[in-house]
Parts: structure tokens; sequence; C-alpha cells
């Protein structure tokens, strides 16, 4: 390892020069530069100040590096001792309750920015808008035995400022509230929310639903084999045969494709009211317990991207393995 002691560096990169680097000088001003650089550019890259004060002088620039250094050493002792009183203070979190030092802009444990009023005059201003997790509902608003916005939302942990501000909704009455990803997704969204219960009998209805096709889709197998591989194939020789497939195997694959709808809309409708109620049993129930409330809610709320794969995968491929067996 080499050092570069006096500080010089190319006029040309302005990099560095360190003792094993091929430097070439200025013949005129004796300004420094890599070979390479110096033969790209063929002459000194501060020509145009030959012969003027501001002339590159060798002598003139260790004494401005030697002044500089000692400048930037002062000014930052100085804030360093600023930002070491600054660490003193400490300031409330107005979202969450948690305490930090004022000197950061933001609450490390759950985000939000400080308030305007938090900063001092010779701080800068908040320069992002303060971004609100439980979507305007005040922390202590009770929704339901007891459970307040702010236990609901280290509860639930991602995407608060969507589902507090329609728990509290709810505790007036209301139940529907639609829930794109729960209509889509029914399986996957309870299992990751860790409503497995939910999840596994929105599956198995699901899954109930779609075998009532099996009828259909067995007599246009056998009209055309390729059906079965493609939907679009499987479509255009429904179609064709319309007229010479059964009248029961249409009837419950409408019935089946009918009931699937309506399930997945009712689940749609109703998932955040689900969701809501399930939030406030289970923390009332740990606030009953002896257990500890933030690791019992790291536990038992949050999301499970586990329960999510297999909420997906079981609804979409269990009725072709279990259409293999019968």
């Amino acid at each position: 390892m080499s050092f570069n002691e006096e500080k010089k560096s190319c006029s040309v990169c302005h990099a560095y020069l360190f003792d094993e680097d091929d430097t070439v000088y200025c013949p005129e001003c004796g300004a420094p530069h890599h070979r390479d650089c110096y033969d790209k550019i063929g002459h000194c890259a501060l020509e145009e100040f030959h012969g003027t004060e501001k002339q590159y002088d060798i002598v003139r620039e260790k004494e401005r590096a030697e002044k500089g250094t000692k400048t930037d050493d002062k000014s930052a002792e100085s804030t360093f001792k600023s930002r070491r009183e600054q660490f003193k203070d400490s300031v409330e979190c107005n979202n969450c309750g948690n305490t930090f030092p004022a000197i950061m802009n933001r609450c490390p444990k759950c985000g939000a920015f400080k308030s305007e009023s938090q900063f001092k005059n010779d701080m800068p201003p908040v320069m992002f808008p303060q971004f609100d997790s439980l979507g305007g509902v005040p922390k202590d608003m009770d929704l339901g035995k007891g459970v307040t916005a702010d236990q609901a939302r280290r509860f639930v942990f991602a995407n608060t400022h969507r589902y507090i501000p329609k728990f509290a909704a709810m505790s007036t009455g209301t139940k529907t509230s639609w829930n794109w990803l729960a209509f889509l997704f029914p399986s996957a969204w309870y299992m990751s929310r860790k409503m497995y219960l939910k999840g596994i009998f929105s599956c198995i209805l699901l899954v109930a639903f779609s075998l009532l096709t099996l009828p259909l889709l067995s007599e246009v197998a056998v009209l055309d084999t390729s059906a079965a591989a493609n939907y679009f194939e499987y479509s255009k020789i429904l179609s064709e045969h319309m007229s010479s497939l059964g009248a029961l195997p249409l009837l419950l694959s409408f019935i089946g494709s009918v009931l699937n709808i309506i399930t997945r809309i009712i689940i749609g409708l109703f998932a955040d009211y689900h969701y809501r109620n399930h939030v406030i049993d289970t923390i009332a129930e740990i606030k009953t317990s002896n257990l500890d409330e933030q690791e019992a809610f790291m536990k038992k709320g949050g999301t499970s991207f586990f329960g999510m794969m297999l909420g997906f995968f079981a609804l979409q491929y269990l009725p072709s393995l279990i259409a293999m067996f019968i």
C-alpha cells in the first residue's frame, strides 16, 4: 500500500497521484498529470491559465491544501460536538409513541416523520409529507373489545393505512367493504393474513365447485383430446359440439361456475370484516393472557408468505390433481 503524502492530484481526472503512478509534470507550470491523461489531451490541462495569476503554482497549492485541511478539521470537530449535543435531546413519535433522538428526522420504529413543531430552528424542515400508518384514525380509538387502533396497527403490520380506517368504519356497524385481493385469490389472501381455517374452508368450497365441471371436461376430451390441454381449443370444441353434449354435464358446469363467482363476490365483500373480527378477537385474547404483547403480535399477526403461496397453489392445482384420481 502506498500513500499520497503531498495530496497531489491529476489536473485532468483529479484523482490522487501515488508513488507507483506514471506521472508527468507540465514543463511550464509544473501541474501534475497521469501520463495517460496528458497524452489523451496532448497538453497541460491548465494551459489556459499559463501566464496569468491563476497559473498553477505547486508551492501555493501546498499552502492552500494545508490551510484547507486545518479548516476542515476544525469544522468537522465543531459539527461533531454539535451533533453529539443534539443526541442528548429526544422527542416522542406522534404515531407510535416511541422516544428517539431529536437529531433524527423520522422514528426508527415505525418510520413516521417528525411533526414540523418538533424540528428546532437550526435543523432542516420536513422535506416529505408525514406518512400516517393509521389512515387518519386516532391511535387511542376503541375498535371493539377495548382494542385500540394503535394495537390493531401493530398487529396488522402491513398495509395498515388501508385496514385500520376500514376497521374503524366497521365498529359503527358496517360489515361490507370490497377487497380485490380476497376476490381474486380467496384462499391465498385468508392464509396470508393467518386466518387458516377460513383459507382452508374457502379452498374446499372453490375446489368442490371446480370439480362440478369435470363431467363436461370428460365429454369434451372424448370428442377431441387436444381440448384438455388448451383453454381456447376447449372453448372451440365446446361451442362446435354443444348439441351433442349431455344436458347434465352442462348444467353441473354452469352451476359450478355460478357458485364459484358468487362465493368469490361474497368473500370480496366480507373479507375485511372477517379480518377485523380476527384482529380484534386475537388481540383481546392476547391481552387477557400472560403472553408478551409485542412477541405475540409478531407471532399471530402480520402476514405469512408461506401461507399465501400454499393457498394460491392449492386452489390452482388441487382440482387437477383430484381429477387425475377420479
